[in-house]
């Protein structure tokens, strides 16, 4: 960037950074408004961030004691500030990757979720303006040129099977994929990108954690749906659904949150990494037919 926003340029020079360079983020999406960049000092560095939503900004500025309260792990809050209309935050800088032998079934993980989820049950996290899941046939309408006849059948049909995601059951993260966690040095695990919370079904936080578009034979789905409900009974709380119901929510989000990526992404995605992507979801909806 070829300049700090004002107020942001002031906390680092009243707090003394001794700013060695600012470098840009990948992963994140400009056209989209959201920027990213690693501030490095000669000490440490950080996360400096410009909110694409502003309900993401509210879970560092407003919503970071109940995620403290229940032991969830985010980014500590540096500073926040709002200038021309933008929503800056400086959070940390997390010093490791959530390491790749990790990205199936952590149980880590899906304790962090179960807990974001099971906390805010009664709605004790109230989001402004919250990210609306929702599978329409607007979502189809995006991609249906790109997918055979018979196969956008398919999809009206999983569309109908899928209803129960879709209800506001608790707090979901929304974007809890692999690349949205990091490591503190402690081993701490730590969860980031909130620019997708909202209400909705567990089984859809629970199906974007898993790489790719999960196991073919469901495997991966049941492993995580069990361990997902073992911490509601071992708090005695009854999970609405069983594992097997669970685990078929969860086939179903990813579906779900494959087709929603693609229709947000498929503009954009060069002409091999998007062919790649048609076939794998071809693939996939094949199995559940």
């Amino acid at each position: 960037m070829t300049h700090l926003p004002i107020l942001v340029e002031a906390y680092f020079n009243n707090n003394n950074f001794d700013i060695t360079s600012i470098d840009g983020l990948s992963g994140v999406n400009p056209g989209r408004g959201m920027f990213s960049y690693r501030v490095n000092s000669k000490h440490n560095s950080y996360i400096l961030k410009n909110c694409a939503e502003k309900r993401e900004y509210d879970v560092y500025k407003k919503h970071a004691s109940f995620f403290k309260n229940s032991n969830i792990n985010i980014p500590e809050v540096y500073f926040s500030c709002e200038e021309d209309r933008k929503h800056w935050i400086i959070i940390e800088d997390l010093p490791h990757p959530f390491s790749k032998n990790r990205w199936k079934a952590d149980s880590e993980q899906i304790y962090i979720l179960y807990k974001l989820h099971s906390k805010s049950l009664n709605f004790e996290i109230e989001i402004k303006d919250p990210f609306q899941f929702e599978w329409d046939e607007k979502l189809t309408d995006k991609i249906q040129y790109l997918l055979p006849n018979e196969l956008t059948t398919k999809i009206d049909y999983l569309r109908e099977q899928a209803k129960d995601l879709f209800t506001p059951f608790c707090c979901i993260s929304g974007d809890p994929n692999p690349t949205n966690w990091g490591v503190r040095d402690n081993g701490e695990v730590v969860l980031f990108d909130f620019e997708r919370i909202g209400y909705g079904n567990p089984a859809i936080d629970l199906a974007i954690t898993m790489p790719g578009f999960g196991s073919e034979d469901g495997a991966l789905e049941y492993e995580i749906a069990k361990k997902y409900i073992s911490h509601w009974k071992s708090h005695t709380i009854t999970y609405p659904f069983s594992v097997n119901e669970l685990t078929k929510q969860i086939q179903l989000a990813k579906v779900w949150s494959a087709l929603d990526y693609l229709a947000n992404n498929h503009k954009t995605m060069n002409q091999q990494n998007l062919a790649s992507y048609l076939q794998q979801l071809m693939n996939r909806l094949k199995v559940h037919s």
